[in-house]
């Protein structure tokens, strides 16, 4: 797996992340603020991009570190007619966006490549998703896109050449039930698929444009829907079920095999609401409804185990936790909450698993109303 290196986060309140790459100096002929934050750690974490708007790129902040510090600017996304709350993603390289809407009597799915700062809307593949975006995710490379929905076939693959998307065809083996969340593997290799009807979190590798169904774990999650999953590295998919989940499951990958791990210990934040594994193997962090909102476990690949780490100051405040990333250079966290400004806080990430509360900037730059999803941006 090549090094990637994060470059920034987005937070929105919508249910899937935005993600793209800031271009500093296009970016920089917009309105900019500057927040003067500082940035502790050695990192290519340039930026952050924060949304809070439910149908426009007006509410998404871009926030991007220079030379004189972290600073705010606006940019729009002109003519996106998806309904509802959008769910958004993007390549690494920030190239090319995806934005599916929740409301199945509009648009489902949108398509735009980024020129500087301008997004310019592309067309669709000939097949558009028939259901609302329950989840949406694009392959490291910017190749494929997966989205989810609750109605059948539950979700669709696309693949990107130059800026056409077409549809590829079904794997041979689909759910059978609502699909409510996918995700690719770190290095694209693997695609995970969370959906309703037993075995309720279908895995399938990739070779070329042929996506085949990895035999089921002998032990399938507990519950009968799973609603949020997350890689660790290449190696680990931990994942949250339906109701009221309390502790993540975690399944282990191991030459196409699948094989569920004994449980961590009990996060103790409520009911789970969102998770997210670093790309190096290492953690595995939570959040949750009940303070202190945010938990973190590290993992010991040798093992196979999760350890609840003991952190100090790793709080949200008085909000329940909404949303959670970790940069794919494993230098920064960030996490999102429903109420209470500042709805965002972001940690850098040290030596010793030590995770310490970067400045508050969010509150300045008048960020109102829950974030939903977090995600870092990242570069090849």
């Amino acid at each position: 797996m090549s090094k990637n290196r994060g470059l920034g986060a987005i937070l929105t309140d919508n249910n899937t992340m935005l993600e793209f790459q800031p271009n500093m100096v296009d970016l920089g002929t917009q309105y900019v603020k500057n927040l003067n934050e500082n940035w502790p750690n050695k990192s290519k974490t340039i930026g952050l991009i924060i949304g809070n708007s439910p149908s426009t790129l007006d509410g998404v902040r871009i926030y991007g570190k220079t030379k004189n510090g972290l600073q705010f600017l606006n940019t729009n996304l002109s003519s996106m007619s998806v309904g509802g709350t959008p769910t958004v993603a993007t390549s690494d390289d920030g190239n090319y966006l995806a934005v599916g809407g929740n409301s199945s009597s509009a648009t489902t799915l949108e398509l735009y490549k980024r020129t500087g700062s301008t997004f310019i809307k592309l067309s669709g593949p000939a097949t558009m998703p028939t259901g609302s975006c329950t989840g949406l995710a694009i392959s490291p490379d910017g190749t494929y896109i997966t989205y989810t929905q609750t109605a059948s076939p539950y979700f669709y693959i696309f693949k990107r050449t130059g800026d056409t998307f077409t549809n590829l065809s079904n794997p041979s083996t689909m759910p059978t039930g609502a699909g409510r969340c996918c995700a690719f593997s770190f290095d694209g290799n693997y695609l995970a698929v969370g959906h309703s009807v037993t075995p309720f979190m279908t895995v399938y590798s990739r070779s070329g444009d042929t996506f085949t169904k990895l035999s089921d774990p002998a032990t399938l999650p507990s519950s009968t829907l799973v609603s949020m999953l997350t890689w660790c590295g290449n190696g680990y998919i931990a994942i949250g079920t339906s109701g009221t989940p309390s502790v993540p499951e975690v399944y282990k990958l191991s030459a196409g095999a699948l094989t569920k791990l004994s449980n961590p210990a009990t996060p103790s934040v409520g009911t789970l609401a969102a998770m997210a594994g670093s790309s190096d193997s290492v953690y595995l962090s939570v959040v949750g409804g009940t303070s202190p909102f945010v938990a973190v476990y590290k993992i010991n690949t040798s093992t196979d185990t999760f350890t609840k780490l003991t952190l100090s100051g790793i709080t949200i405040g008085s909000s329940t936790g909404t949303s959670i990333a970790i940069s794919k250079d494993v230098k920064y966290m960030c996490v999102g909450y429903g109420t209470n400004v500042p709805y965002a806080q972001l940690y850098s990430i040290g030596a010793g698993d030590t995770f310490t509360k970067v400045a508050e900037q969010f509150s300045a730059d008048g960020l109102t109303g829950a974030v939903q999803t977090v995600a870092f941006i990242n570069s090849p």
